[in-house]
This record gives C-alpha cells, structure tokens and sequence, in this order.
C-alpha cells in the first residue's frame, strides 16, 4: 500500500511539474487506443513513440 501511493504522489508531482508530460501522454494513448494491433506497422509506430 505505502508503494502503490508513493507512485500516485509521484506521478501527481510530475503532472504538476511537468503539464506538456501530460498533453503528450494524453494525446499518445489516444493513438495507442485507435491503432494499437490493427496493423504491425501502426503498433510499432506507437510503441515507438511511447518510448521517447
């Protein structure tokens, strides 16, 4: 339990620190949610772009 809210405070703070992390966060899974397994090829796009 005193882990998992480590991990929430964390992501908050970066959240609060870091706002664009979220946009971008926001907007890949937005992609990953309409590409992700229709193709090989879209799947590896997205997972590379997750990855940066």
């Amino acid at each position: 339990m005193a882990f998992d809210s480590m991990l929430v405070r964390d992501s908050l703070d970066r959240y609060r620190a870091q706002p664009a992390f979220l946009l971008k966060k926001l907007a890949l899974n937005t992609v990953l949610f309409w590409t992700h397994s229709q193709t090989a090829l879209k799947t590896m796009v997205v997972t590379f772009l997750q990855w940066r």
